[in-house]
This record gives C-alpha cells, structure tokens and sequence, in this order.
C-alpha cells in the first residue's frame, strides 16, 4: 500500500471528494490507498462511490479493489458499527469467493452477538477463521485491505462472549496483518483492544505494551479511539489518578460505541462519586432496557455489569441490594468477574459462608496477579479468612501490577500496618472520602448480637451480661468489630451498622 505524505488522515475524506469532483482517478487511488481505514470509518458512501466509479484502467491497476468494493457492499456502518453487519442466511451460489464466505460469516457472528445469541456468534467466528487461516496465498493477497477489519469484527465476536484466549489471538493477527499492508488505523484499532483485555484483566504491564502500539500520532476518529482511551482511564483509576481518568472518558462520546456501553459503564462507575451513584443505576437500566436478556447476562457484558451493581450500590449505601439486581439481571456466577460480584454482594448481607466459598473459588481459577484474584483476596481478609502472611502478599502484587483502587477495600486504619511504601500510603490515607468506596465486610453472629446492643445504648458490662461472656470478651469482639468496619468509636461503628441495615 503507497503513503501519500501530502494527505493527513484528517484531510483523507476532502481529498478524496475534490479528487473525485476533479476526475482525477490517480490522486483517488492514492488518498484510497494511504487512509482506507478512515475513509471506512468515516466516510462509508464516499468511499463506495469512489470503487464503484473507478474507470478500467485504475481498476486493472488496483485488482484489489474488487474486493474492497465488494467488502464495503456488506457492511451498512463502518467499523464504528458493528452490529450493522446484516445476518445474512447463507444461499447457495457457485464459486463463492473467499470474501463472500467470511463477510457472510463476519455478518452471521456480528448479528448474533447483537442479541446476545453468543454461542451462535462464536461457531460463526470460528469457522470464518478456519476459512481464512485455510485459504490460498493469492486468495488473502486480494483481500488485503479488507481481513484485518474482519478479524477485527471476529475479535469482537470471541471477545463479547467472554473468550479472552481466541479475542487476544485474533485481535494479534489484525494487528499482524495492519502493519504489513502498512494500514496503521486498523493496526492501531487492534492494539486498543488487546490492551483493554489486559487492562481489564488488571495485567498492566501488557496494556502499556500495546498501548504505545496505537501510535498516538494518528489523527484517528472516536470510534476507532474507543478502547485505547478506556485503557488509558481504567489504569487511571487503578493507579489512584482519577483527574487523568475522568480526561481519557470525556473523550469516549456516550453513543460512539453501540456495543461498548456496558465496557463505558465499567469505567464510569469505577470513577464515580457517591452522588453519582443514582446516575451510574439509572443509567445502566436505560441501556438495557429492551436488551434482550442474554446480551447483558452473559459474557463480557456480564462481567461489566456485574461489578457496576456492586460499584454503584456501595455508592449509594445500599450494598444489601446487589444481591437482588444481579438474580434480577440473571447474572450468575461463571465467571471470575461474575462470581467476585456475588462474593461482595453476599458479604454485604452477612452471608460470610457463600462469600469465602465464591472468594476462595476465584483466587483458585484466576492468576494471583489478576484484578479479580487480588479483590478476592482483599475480600478474605475483610472477611478475616486470610492470615497477615496472605494479604501481605496480595498487597505487594497490588503494589507491583499497581492495581491501587483494589486496596480501598482495606480498611483505613490498617493502612499503617502494611508496611506499605510511604508514597503509595500517602495516596491512600488521602483518598477524599468522595473517592472511596470504604470496606465491604461482614460480623460473626456474635459481633452482630454485640454491634445491636450498641446500637441500643447498652455499655460493655451490660452486653456481658446479657450475653453470658466476659468483659474481656465483650472487649475483644468490639476490637474485632472496630477493626472490621475501619473506626475507632462507638459512635461511628453504630452510624455504619445502621447505613448497612445491620442494626
């Protein structure tokens, strides 16, 4: 593919409409070669009429261009919109090309997904990719504009319906295969995914890898911008910097990504302020209201939703309420992200047994170093069902993935005894109360009968009494129940109880 150094991206579509004002093919050929991936995203008809229009010569010049025409029949949005894809009903025709195969398949898999219909999306995915990774040499030559925007539509595809392995396999080939016919925009569209896989995944180190392949001196459109400023603003969160968060999200316009809202409302609902926390539930309701069920109770979009429910519920001090949206949502417990949720939501209404159960389930199918197995962890030691030893591993692999938002969940005042670097304590201790979500914990059955005596006025000496125990035991339950819920008073103990509905 030839680079006309004279277009800038931004220019290519103005270029491309006074070169065909001017009947100039040559100039066309050139601006169509340099910025095929803007003009898809951007200017979808201009771009038609343009292959469509090409005299005989520049076609013979251009046999690719077939193709690409052809590609571009297919598709009624850009790249933009994906589930535009018709899902087409396969109808026999003699000697289909390798392109009409995979675009119908390409359409079959994005139309599935758009209804939640996953498992369909995925078999369509998987035998376009057979078909692609089968064909002939001069077949893939031909359609050399086109296949990494369809292996990036079949990323999606394995993405959406929660197969991380084939969406980072695939979304690597688009990669690949951008950069050697030189079509940066798509390279760059791939990279953005990939990072926000590992991002989400709370694999740092590899986001930051692919984010710089993004190559951030392309003048790139929104819609091809979407998962490069997620990353950017998820590791803003994580790294405790959420000015810098809030700046990546703003430039995520709310309707640029048809199928990223759940992905958009991860992050939202990971930046949002207690105020906020009626929005962030509105706002969810609203996206999938009309939806039909499977598209938001499984997958990706599943794994989003399920930590916005738990996010925005603590929010609004109404945490015992998690529980019944996600049985509502029909959002189960398949998943890391998923079963995380339920473990919090169960802690939040004193089922300490099925919170340690689903803990201890994703600490053991997850990395040790992975977002969800850190929180589970944290999540154990506010349970206290994980020795000194176990969370000071946990925070050191907090500290080097530099996964900071997770240690909010430790209460604040152990923040002195992690031994924690001074900077990293620094920012923690100074987290505006706005920011912090607080510790999500649950109380023996014994440090609750004790908390609503509190609450009742009761002393230390009556509670021993009533309870048939010790003072000193009364003594050592009120440090455990101190020490659980982050205070030093009664006071604020029995103001907590109450917000949580445990006294």
């Amino acid at each position: 593919m030839t680079r006309d150094e004279s277009v800038s991206s931004s220019e290519a579509g103005s270029a491309l409409r006074a070169a065909l004002v001017g009947q100039d093919w040559d100039v066309v050929a050139e601006v169509i070669n340099a910025h095929w991936s803007i003009l898809l995203a951007q200017d979808l008809p201009l771009l038609e009429e343009a292959l469509s229009g090409a005299p005989d010569r520049i076609r013979q010049d251009q046999p690719q261009w077939a193709t690409a025409a052809a590609y571009v029949g297919l598709v009624a949005g850009g790249v933009s919109a994906p589930t535009t894809y018709r899902d087409v009903v396969s109808r026999p025709r003699v000697e289909r090309s390798l392109l009409d195969r995979v675009s119908e398949l390409t359409s079959r898999s994005a139309g599935r997904r758009a209804v939640g219909d996953f498992d369909a999306a995925v078999e369509a995915a998987q035998r376009a990719t057979d078909l692609l990774h089968t064909a002939a040499d001069e077949e893939r030559v031909l359609m050399k504009y086109v296949l990494p925007h369809l292996l990036i539509q079949l990323a999606r595809s394995f993405e959406l319906a929660g197969d991380e392995r084939l969406a980072l396999t695939t979304f690597t080939e688009a990669y690949d295969l951008g950069r050697v016919v030189d079509d940066d925009h798509a390279a760059a569209l791939a990279a953005s995914w990939i990072a926000w896989i590992h991002a989400l995944a709370g694999r740092r180190l590899l986001a930051e890898r692919w984010l710089l392949r993004t190559d951030t001196r392309l003048p790139l459109p929104v819609p091809l911008r979407i998962g490069e400023m997620l990353t950017r603003a998820l590791l803003a969160v994580d790294a405790l910097d959420f000015d810098a968060a809030r700046a990546f999200l703003e430039q995520v316009a709310p309707d640029s990504g048809t199928e990223c809202w759940a992905e958009i409302l991860l992050v939202r609902a990971s930046l949002a302020r207690p105020e906020e926390g009626d929005q962030i539930i509105r706002t969810m309701e609203e996206e999938i209201a009309g939806l039909p069920t499977a598209l938001y109770s499984r997958g990706t979009n599943a794994d989003c939703l399920a930590i916005v429910i738990v996010l925005a519920r603590q929010l609004q001090s109404q945490r015992g309420r998690a529980s019944t949206d996600l049985q509502r949502l029909g959002i189960g417990t398949s998943t890391a992200a998923t079963a995380l949720a339920h473990a919090f939501a169960n802690a939040s209404n004193g089922d300490r047994a099925a919170s340690v159960k689903l803990a201890r389930s994703v600490q053991r199918g997850s990395s040790s170093h992975s977002r969800w197995s850190i929180m589970a962890s944290l999540l154990l030691h506010a349970l206290g069902d994980a020795s000194e030893r176990e969370l000071r591993s946990v925070v050191s692999a907090a500290i080097q993935g530099e996964q900071l938002r997770s240690l909010n969940v430790i209460p604040t005042s152990e923040i002195p005894s992690l031994g924690l670097p001074p900077e990293i304590a620094d920012r923690l201790g100074k987290m505006p109360v706005s920011e912090s979500l607080g510790p999500i914990v649950t109380l023996s059955e014994r440090e609750r009968q004790i908390l609503v005596q509190l609450e009742q006025g009761d002393s230390a000496v009556a509670i021993a009494a009533s309870l048939f125990i010790s003072l000193n035991t009364v003594k050592t339950h009120l440090k455990n129940i101190y020490r659980k819920l982050g205070v030093t008073r009664r006071d604020e103990a029995v103001a907590i109880a109450r917000e949580l509905g445990w006294a």
